[in-house]
């Protein structure tokens, strides 16, 4: 069995009700599990932002794979199956390259591993045995006090730990990667072929800056990342109808 989470420490406020319910959906749709996590399941001391690594807790170990989304990502009607998909995420190739255009690596230097890769934490999704082999480096007492309110404590973390797990050592940047292609944190690249990420954890819509885009017509999930997800309850009106907003 596989299970797809979302987690928010606080009251929900309707954009995320919103979310989780067109997430909840999809994943009975496509047949696994959903668990919207609350409050801070790896104890206080993590602060707020690292607490999308929950998944790493024991109580995960059944599922075989678990997909962590955040809170501002929505499902549409599409029903690909996310676990057919064979990537962890999307490689943050600014932060891998350290070429000062990222808060990243700087807010927690004690952490961080140039060259080493590192997720949006938007979207992350682990095999059993990698998440185990994550988890016997999930030093509270050493990371809590390195991350406590700073910038992406989550992906930084993840990225902590797979540095001194080593499981990706000899993976491709295109095997554990939906955008990017290259051989290294020196020539990382955005691909031009299986652009897997537009289907599955690209913002709502492009802007003319962007050298990402946004997502395909037929994308499973999108994200409304910072001030975008005022407008969630507008795009769920829009996929969904009136009456499904009406929570």
């Amino acid at each position: 069995m596989n299970l797809i989470m979302q987690h928010w420490n606080g009251d929900l406020p309707r954009w995320a009700q919103l979310a989780e319910r067109t997430v909840r959906e999809y994943a009975n749709d496509i047949g696994v599990e959903y668990e919207l996590v609350r409050g801070h399941p790896l104890g206080e001391a993590m602060g707020p932002n690292p607490q999308k690594v929950c998944y790493l807790l024991e109580e995960y170990d059944k599922y075989e794979y678990t997909l962590m989304i955040d809170m501002d990502m929505i499902a549409t009607k599409h029903r690909y199956d996310v676990f057919d998909i064979p990537q962890i995420g999307v490689i943050h190739e600014r932060a891998m390259k350290d070429d000062g255009t990222s808060m990243t690596p700087g807010a927690a230097p004690e952490l961080y591993k140039k060259g080493e890769y590192i997720f949006f934490g938007n979207f992350i999704k682990l095999h059993r045995d990698q998440r185990i082999a994550l988890r016997e480096h999930l030093d509270v007492d050493f990371i809590a006090p390195r991350t406590t309110n700073k910038y992406a404590g989550d992906e930084t973390v993840l990225h902590y730990l797979i540095h001194k797990s080593g499981i990706l050592k000899d993976k491709t940047i295109e095997e554990v990667c939906m955008r990017c292609g290259g051989t290294s944190h020196e020539d990382i690249h955005f691909r031009k072929h299986n652009r897997i990420d537009r289907k599955f954890a690209n913002l709502c819509y492009s802007t003319k800056e962007s050298a990402i885009d946004g997502s395909d017509d037929d994308a499973v999930f999108l994200h409304f990342g910072q001030s975008r997800k005022n407008n969630i309850e507008k795009a769920v009106k829009e996929i969904y109808g009136d009456i499904y907003a009406r929570i």
